[in-house]
C-alpha cells in the first residue's frame, strides 16, 4: 500500500513547553511574530510565558486577540491586515481551533495575493506560508498538527474546508497545563470532537497503516480519560492524556480524511454558530449507528479499544454497544439536543436541505464506510435536534 503522511516537523509535548515557543519560533526564522489569541486568553498568565520566551529569543512581538468566535474570513482578514501593519515574518498562535486556524490561514495569506475563499477544497495554496508556530490551549481540534484550516465565508454561510500542506505548522507545543482552566462545557465539547476526529479517522475510505495506529491509540487515551478531565479540571494524568488522545487523533485524521459527520456539522456551525465540537457531538451517535453496516468489524474494534468487553459477542453486538457507549458519553458530559442548545425548529429544519447538499459538497461524506442517502441524512438531522 502506497500512502504519503504529513505532520508538523517538530511536535514538542509536556508541561511547560510552551516556554519554548521563542526557541521554536527563532529555529524557523522568525524575527518579528504576530501572536494570534483571543479576548479571553490575551491576559492569560501562560500567554504572558509564550510572549517571554519570544522577547527571551530576541524576537520582536504584536497581538492580535479579535477572536471571539470561530473564524470567518472577515476576522482572518483583519488578523492579516495586522500582520502587514506591523511588518511581521511569522505568526505564533495561543488558542484553540480557532486562533490555530486563523493563525495558518494567515500564514498562507502573506505569500498568495488572493483572497481567503481561494483557499477552499483540496491542495489550492499556490506558494508555501510563512513560519507559524502553535501553542493549543484546547485537548481537541488537533489543528497545530493538521494540514487543514476551517474559516467561516460570510457572504455565503459556508464553512469552508481547506486542506493544503502549507497549513502544517513550522512547530507545536503541546503543553496540557493550557487546558487546566478550560471550563466543562468546552472540556467536553473539545473532547469529543477529538474522539469523533480519531473514530472518523479509522473508518475512513482513505485511512491507511499509520493513520490506523494513532486513531486507535487516542481512542483508548479520549475514552479513559474525557470524563475525568470533565469532572475534574486539575486531574493532571486526564488532561495530559486528553492532549496526548486530541494530538494522535489530529495527526490520524489530517493523513485519513473525516466523514460523514464532519460534513454534516459544518453547516451547522455556518447556519447556527454552534461551535464546532459540539457540532460533531450532536451528530456523532446517530451518524455512527447509520454507518456500521459499512464496515462492522472496524466499528467492533473501536468499541474494544474504548473498553467494551467483547466476550463471545459478534460485530454486531460491539456495533451496537459502542453507539450506546457514544449516547452514554453525550449523557453524562451533559451534551444538549440542537433544540436544547436553543435553535429554533422552523429555522432549523428550513435550512436541512440546504445542509444535505452542503455536506455532499463538501466531500467529506464520500470518506464514509457506508455512504448514506439524503432521506437518512435527513433523520439524523431530525434526531439531533431533539424533541
Amino acid at each position: 500500500m502506497d500512502f504519503e503522511f504529513h505532520v508538523p516537523s517538530h511536535v514538542y509535548y509536556g508541561g511547560g513547553s510552551r516556554r519554548r515557543a521563542g526557541e521554536v519560533a527563532r529555529k524557523a526564522g522568525v524575527t518579528h511574530a504576530l501572536l494570534v489569541t483571543d479576548v479571553n486568553l490575551v491576559n492569560h498568565p501562560m500567554f504572558a510565558d509564550v510572549v517571554d520566551s519570544l522577547a527571551q529569543a530576541g524576537i520582536r512581538t504584536d497581538t492580535f486577540s479579535g477572536i471571539d468566535q470561530e473564524p470567518t474570513d472577515t476576522i482572518v482578514n483583519a488578523a492579516f491586515q495586522a500582520f502587514r501593519d506591523h511588518g511581521c515574518d511569522g505568526v505564533v498562535s495561543f488558542g484553540g481551533g480557532s486562533c490555530i486556524d486563523t493563525a495558518k490561514t494567515v500564514s498562507c495569506l502573506a505569500t498568495n495575493d488572493v483572497p481567503v475563499s481561494a483557499f477552499q477544497g483540496y491542495h489550492k495554496v499556490a506558494n508555501p506560508g510563512i513560519p507559524h508556530v502553535a501553542v493549543p490551549t484546547t485537548a481537541g481540534t488537533g489543528s497545530e498538527v493538521t494540514r487543514t484550516s476551517i474559516i467561516s465565508d460570510t457572504a455565503r454561510d459556508v464553512k469552508m474546508m481547506c486542506l493544503d500542506n502549507s497549513f502544517i505548522t513550522a512547530g507545536a507545543l503541546v503543553d496540557y497545563e493550557t487546558t487546566f482552566s478550560m471550563p466543562a462545557d468546552l472540556t467536553a465539547y473539545v473532547g469529543l470532537d477529538a474522539l469523533t476526529h480519531a473514530i472518523e479517522g479509522y473508518v475512513s475510505r482513505k485511512r491507511n497503516p499509520v493513520s490506523d495506529s494513532l486513531a486507535l491509540a487516542a481512542i483508548a487515551k479520549i475514552s479513559a480519560h474525557l470524563r475525568r478531565a470533565w469532572a475534574n479540571p486539575d486531574d493532571v494524568e486526564a488532561r495530559e492524556n486528553m492532549m496526548h488522545g486530541s494530538t494522535m487523533a489530529g495527526m490520524a485524521f489530517s493523513n485519513a480524511s473525516v466523514c460523514t459527520v464532519h460534513g454534516m456539522s459544518r453547516p451547522i456551525g455556518a447556519f447556527f454558530h454552534a461551535p464546532h465540537g459540539l457540532s460533531n457531538a450532536f451528530l456523532l451517535p446517530a451518524v455512527t449507528a447509520y454507518s456500521l453496516s459499512g464496515d462492522p468489524a472496524r466499528y467492533a474494534k473501536i468499541a474494544e479499544t474504548m473498553g467494551i468487553d467483547r466476550g463471545s459477542r459478534s460485530d454486531e453486538a460491539m456495533c451496537d454497544a459502542l453507539v450506546e457507549a457514544l449516547r452514554a458519553f453525550n449523557a453524562d458530559l451533559k451534551v444538549p439536543t440542537i433544540r436544547a442548545w436553543g435553535v429554533d425548529a422552523d429555522a432549523f429544519f428550513s435550512k436541512v436541505d440546504t445542509m444535505i447538499e452542503a455536506a455532499i459538497d463538501s466531500g467529506s461524506p464520500a470518506n464514509n464506510p457506508r455512504i448514506l442517502e439524503k432521506d437518512e441524512m435527513k433523520a439524523i438531522y431530525r434526531e439531533a435536534f431533539g424533541d
